[in-house]
Parts: C-alpha cells; sequence; structure tokens
C-alpha cells in the first residue's frame, strides 16, 4: 500500500495520509487515527498533499486533483487533468504543477492570488 504524507502543520494539529482508496486524518500529539475517508479516486499520487491558500488541502490522484476541506472532512474531485497524473507535486503561489509524460501541468486553485499577470 502506497502512502503518502503531508506535513504535520498541513491541518494544524493533524496530518493527513493516503493509501490504498482511504484519507487518513491523525493526531500528531496522540499518534492516533482521528477518522478515516473512503475516497474513490483511483489511485493517490506518492507525497502529493498539501494546504492550499483557501484552507483546503490539495492532492493529486491518477485521474485529477482532490480537494480535502478540514471543516466539513469532504474530499471531492476538484478538476480531471486531460492525462494521468504520473509524478511530481508542487504548490506555489495558488497554483499545482504536476507532470504526466513528459509534459509538466499547472493548475490555479480558482480564487487564489496569482504572482502571474
Amino acid at each position: 500500500m502506497g502512502i503518502s504524507i503531508g506535513s504535520a502543520q498541513d491541518v494544524g494539529r493533524q496530518s493527513l495520509a493516503t493509501g490504498n482508496g482511504t484519507l487518513f486524518v491523525f493526531d500528531v500529539r496522540t499518534r492516533k487515527v482521528d477518522y478515516t475517508l473512503p475516497v474513490e479516486l483511483n489511485g493517490f499520487a506518492y507525497n502529493s498533499v498539501a494546504m492550499g491558500p483557501d484552507g483546503h488541502v490539495w492532492g493529486l490522484a491518477k485521474k485529477g486533483i482532490f480537494r480535502f476541506d478540514p471543516q466539513t472532512r469532504r474530499v471531492e474531485l476538484a478538476v480531471q487533468t486531460p492525462e494521468p497524473v504520473a509524478a511530481g507535486f508542487a504548490l506555489l503561489n495558488g497554483s499545482i504543477y504536476y507532470g504526466s509524460g513528459a509534459t509538466v501541468y499547472r493548475y490555479h486553485i480558482p480564487g487564489a492570488p496569482s504572482d502571474r499577470p
């Protein structure tokens, strides 16, 4: 089972892990799982979650970019990508960067400020 772990500061005292079709939210102080959510996103990309400027946790799955709302505990596919996500993850200036084949893609988070004109 592949697991992808976001840093402990991603959602305050909680950290996030994805694997085997499940999103795990665990308390870093008690080292116990707070809750799990089954997610139908056809496989997560390794090491691909980060807190976005909008307060949601954003991540990559093979078929697209997902968004997790820590307040409502909902996970949804934010956008389906033109090709399966294969590699990489960076969240910079309100945009998510990832790769598929020899192509690097950029997705700008709606409403996030951008340093691009």
